[in-house]
């Protein structure tokens, strides 16, 4: 019984250890500032201004959470922040922009950043 026990808790330990891994963030990926990000910026598109929202007058800022593959193409564009007649204008944008490729120690990596795109009349 004893020894039952003892496998029980090694699996349960193992798995556990499964789920960390799972959960902890990847080593190859570097986190860029705004700054890095618009540096390694190889291609910019601006968002074009939504009709709507220029009708209606609505300004403001849409900030977009960026995950940058290891060819510098984007993988995964969110708004954290924004207006939501402004919000696709910005992720339609900087879906298509184009980085460097992020590297860490001379090798291809990930890179992830945060952007803010502002919309003003």
């Amino acid at each position: 019984m004893r020894t039952n026990t003892v496998v029980c808790r090694l699996i349960a330990l193992a798995f556990l250890a499964g789920l960390t891994a799972l959960v902890a963030p990847a080593q190859d990926a570097v986190h860029w500032t705004d700054v890095e990000a618009l540096q390694n910026a190889t291609q910019k598109v601006e968002p074009a201004f939504p009709p709507m929202a220029r009708q209606l007058k609505v300004t403001g800022r849409v900030i977009v959470d960026l995950i940058i593959d290891s060819e510098g193409k984007v993988e995964k564009a969110d708004a954290s922040s924004g207006n939501p007649l402004l919000v696709n204008a910005a992720l339609t944008a900087v879906k298509q922009w184009k980085f460097k490729s992020p590297t860490i120690n001379g090798r291809p990596a990930k890179a992830s950043t945060t952007l803010v795109f502002t919309f003003k009349l």
